[in-house]
């Protein structure tokens, strides 16, 4: 036994395994880092680990069979051992494995004093307000439909940072419009004017998660922070927390936030958790995908019955449903059981949390629809007081302004919006529309265009647009905007409004034919369709149907439209918003830019 370990010695054996495992180790950790950066595929580490792992015997198979000499390799057994000069690369192995020994404990020191959680790598942000864009993290699953898991593990961390006191945070649909865009760092944190960008990647495989994250400067494009997590799915929460608390401490900002407190609304069950981040992509997709999120968030509900934010989506979901579907569940849509809907799953968000933005919105939209304008008016300042940055909240309280007539009071909100938001599409159709109904239609028109630009097909500018031209007379421009455009006639709405016009410019209607669409069709936000068929009393047949059948899901005052003037001097329409309440909310909360009142009982409008 003892000539079998002397033999081991003699031919290098040993020192082979040695320095095999001490290089392995480094190839591991390098490729590990590699990996993360470069996005390899999920199946590039554990082939590193079976090669390696393969290598390990055939080496020391190799170093016992076979020696090196100044002649080549020769197998051990045919060397003379008086000739043998093992001796002299045992010294050269030795080397080695000193060479590697020294990298990897200086590897070892700079992921523990350079890369750990507590320091940055590099000294400080730079000077001045300390910002950050929290990009859409690459989704590194084989599985190409988990994308959700990634959109939402951004939001999520976006919505956590948000919450750290001092540092400012650039909003979800700014970072998401450079989603699959191959930018430098540098390029979009300049654009979007902050100080440092978030980016990394999730990789999910059933319950197991992996998450790469590094916070790089935008000035000089040096990374301040990075590190890798791998943990089970239901450590997410706890991840994020993580992920904020190491950021902080790399712009050497201070929390004032204990562990825990970060992260709110979160639940045990993480396969809702994972279907509520799905629906929550699908509300924002609007259209045909609203009645899936729906659906999804019943079962989210079902399975976790107390999770405010599913409440909260889903009461946002019925609040549009009506603007998007034409049928629901597979029966023609019925918008006042819609909106009912809306407005309990909404009462039940708050009452869950009431520090929830989302569930004061979702409160306001509900509240809206009943017509109780004051209370609406307060839960939209509610829901901005908890997040004024928040752009969805921003675009809806503008929009509540210009329905109830104080269109000056909704440009504020939307310009703010814009101002925000330049090139997201909600804020620039938002600021659009206010300009609108101030009358500023040149501006207007110009903005409609960029947000139809940045995103083709897009419901909300199209058909305001449309609107203008229509209210101008322009009836060609309105067809020519949507004629040819795939994405605008794939919703029902649009399409069915360009046949309408198409055939009513070709002269193929009767009058008798006009009058059963303007009393029998909702044309929901198409008041530019009624009042080209009927004019101003084509608008107040189709809004006399809704606000008298139906909750006024798309009743506006039209102060700013061309038509206005016209249409606010009549009697008809002093009945319809006495009707919907709005001249005992302006008697209260302040009257519209248009009308004013006349004594105690009366009012008139220009």
């Amino acid at each position: 036994m003892n000539n079998f370990f002397s033999e081991l010695k003699r031919r290098n054996v040993v020192r082979v395994g040695v320095a095999y495992a001490v290089v392995t180790w480094l190839v591991i950790q390098m490729g590990d880092i590699a990996a993360d950066n470069l996005n390899f595929p999920d199946w590039f580490m554990p082939m590193v680990f079976v090669v390696l792992g393969l290598g390990f015997p055939i080496v020391l198979i190799f170093s016992w069979a076979y020696e090196v000499t100044p002649e080549g390799v020769m197998k051990t057994e045919e060397v003379d051992k008086s000739k043998s000069v093992t001796h002299g690369t045992g010294k050269k192995i030795n080397k080695l494995i000193i060479g590697a020994l020294v990298l990897a404990v200086g590897f070892l020191l700079y992921d523990k004093f350079m890369l750990g959680p507590n320091q940055p790598i590099v000294e400080d942000a730079k000077a001045g307000p300390i910002s950050i864009a929290v990009l859409p993290f690459i989704n590194m699953s084989s599985d190409t439909e988990q994308e959700y898991f990634s959109d939402g593990i951004t939001e999520e961390l976006l919505n956590t940072l948000a919450k750290v006191p001092g540092l400012m945070v650039a909003a979800r649909t700014s970072v998401f419009s450079y989603k699959g865009k191959n930018m430098d760092v540098r390029e979009i944190g300049s654009e979007l004017g902050v100080t440092t960008i978030l980016e990394g990647s999730v990789r999910k495989a059933g319950d197991d998660l992996r998450i790469t994250a590094q916070l790089i400067r935008v000035s000089d494009g040096f990374h301040l922070w990075s590190e890798t997590y791998d943990r089970r799915l239901e450590n997410v929460f706890a991840i994020q927390e993580e992920i904020a608390f190491a950021i902080a401490d790399a712009l050497k900002t201070p929390l004032g936030i204990n562990a825990g407190e970060l992260v709110s609304n979160r639940t045990t069950d993480m396969g809702a958790y994972e279907l509520y981040l799905q629906a929550r992509q699908l509300v924002r997709k609007r259209g045909s995908a609203l009645e899936e999120a729906v659906i999804i968030l019943d079962e989210v509900i079902a399975r976790e019955p107390d999770f405010a934010p599913a409440w909260a989506a889903q009461s946002l979901a019925f609040a549009v449903i009506p603007n998007y579907l034409l049928e629901f569940k597979g029966e023609p849509l019925n918008a006042p059981e819609v909106l009912f809907l809306g407005e309990t799953t909404a009462f039940r968000a708050v009452e869950l949390d009431p520090n929830l933005a989302e569930a004061h919105l979702a409160m306001a939209q509900a509240l809206r629809w009943r017509r109780i304008w004051g209370a609406a008016e307060d839960e939209y300042l509610k829901a901005y007081e908890l997040d004024p940055d928040n752009i969805e909240i921003i675009e809806e309280i503008a929009e509540f302004y210009y329905v109830v007539g104080k269109y000056k009071e909704g440009l504020k909100y939307a310009e703010k919006g814009y101002k925000l938001e330049p090139l997201v599409p909600l804020a620039v159709a938002s600021y659009a529309s206010n300009l609108t109904f101030n009358s500023r239609y040149d501006e207007a028109e110009i903005m409609f265009k960029k947000a139809i630009e940045i995103q083709p097909g897009f419901f909300w500018p199209i058909s305001f647009l449309i609107d203008q031209y229509l209210g101008f007379g322009e009836v060609d421009k309105a067809i020519a905007l949507v004629e040819g455009c795939e994405l605008c006639l794939a919703q029902p709405v649009i399409a069915r409004n360009t046949r309408i016009l198409i055939k009513y410019r070709d002269g193929e209607y009767t009058p008798e034919e006009i009058k059963q669409i303007l009393l029998e069709e909702n044309l929901g936000a198409a008041v530019g369709v009624a009042f080209t068929l009927g004019g101003v009393d084509g608008i107040l047949d189709q809004y006399e149907t809704q606000a008298f059948g139906q909750p006024s899901y798309n009743f506006s005052t039209w102060g700013g439209k061309p038509f206005a003037s016209e249409l606010v001097k009549t009697d008809r329409y002093k009945r319809l918003v006495k009707y919907l309440g709005l001249v005992d909310y302006w008697r209260v909360w302040g009257w519209s830019d248009n009308c004013k009142p006349v004594g105690d009982d009366d009012f008139e409008c220009d």
